[in-house]
């Protein structure tokens, strides 16, 4: 079962992919990262895993495999667009957003959607 916790932490595994997607996670991504989660109610819980997948050197594709595990697991959520407008936020911190992040960002709110759509045919709605 996943909890709200755990859909937080992966808030931070997809913003880590973001600031990642361009090659190296610059000192612009961070800073607009810590502004944009010091506020949120969460923000504890979205550091704590942004950072620990940087400090472990978390390979792109598996911090991004892990998040959308979680939050399809957890299925849609009231703070979704939170975690797009930060993505956004975090990819034009340093040079404005590059292809790799705008893939990123377009492809993961795909591929989330998808299977949401998915899971509701699943469940009989």
């Amino acid at each position: 079962m996943v909890c709200k916790e755990d859909v937080y932490h992966a808030f931070g595994e997809v913003m880590y992919a973001v600031a990642l997607a361009d090659g190296a996670i610059q000192q612009e991504e961070i800073k607009r990262f810590n502004e944009i989660i010091e506020k949120h109610k969460f923000g504890d819980k979205i550091k704590w895993s942004f950072f620990h997948k940087k400090e472990e050197n978390t390979p792109l594709k598996v911090a991004l495999e892990k998040a959308l595990d979680t939050l399809t697991t957890f299925g849609p959520f009231e703070d979704l667009p939170f975690l797009f407008n930060a993505l956004e936020e975090i990819a034009k911190a340093f040079n404005g957003i590059v292809e790799q992040e705008r893939n990123l960002i377009d492809n993961f709110r795909k591929d989330l959607h998808e299977q949401f759509k998915k899971d509701m045919r699943f469940s009989g709605y």
